[in-house]
């Protein structure tokens, strides 16, 4: 969460809704439990419209192997989520390495970057997309360790083609109301 945090350009002027408070119990539940690559991610943290998921072995979001997270922008069209998804782009060149992107689909972009901080690299897949009346993002994230950084390499190599394939195809995508339901997070 830290290192994106720092790098994902949030637009100005996008305001966010959450759904009346009777529906809101049952939209939530809906979106507390996600999965990917064989993987259910549980719900951890919400703030605005950023969604985090780990799987249920990893609840600590300070140290975590692999996330998923969701960030909603409700009414962004499809040049605002072109100029979200360059900032994106550059905010992994600046602060680590964008390995690469590319529009598998059009109107939708793909990233692939990794970002280092003390003791952590971590390996971005991202997929930018209009969904729910505006932009979504959609990240799977992997982090490494310590010692283990070194593995990254083969890691990537391994995983990035069977990655990148189900991000592509992942669905059905949570409804803006289901993710406007999940708790809000009170800190950063």
């Amino acid at each position: 969460m830290l290192l994106m945090c720092a790098i994902l350009a949030l637009v100005p002027g996008v305001a966010l809704s959450g759904p009346p408070p009777i529906a809101a119990a049952g939209q939530a539940r809906s979106a507390e439990v996600l999965s990917f690559d064989g993987v259910r991610y549980l719900h951890r943290w919400s703030k605005n419209g950023h969604n985090e998921y780990t799987p249920a072995d990893q609840p600590d979001l300070r140290r975590w192997r692999q996330m998923l997270t969701l960030i909603e922008k409700p009414g962004m069209n499809p040049r605002q989520m072109a100029q979200w998804a360059q900032a994106t782009a550059s905010g992994f060149e600046e602060r680590g390495i964008l390995f690469g992107k590319d529009q598998p689909v059009a109107g939708e972009y793909r990233l692939l970057g990794v970002l280092r901080d003390s003791g952590v690299v971590e390996v971005n897949y991202a997929r930018f997309m209009q969904a729910n009346g505006g932009a979504m993002l959609l990240m799977v994230q992997r982090r490494f360790y310590d010692d283990e950084r070194r593995e990254m390499a083969d890691w990537v190599r391994d995983n990035t083609p069977r990655i990148s394939r189900r991000l592509l195809d992942w669905g059905p995508l949570p409804k803006a109301a289901a993710l406007a339901a999940l708790p809000q997070s009170e800190s950063e």
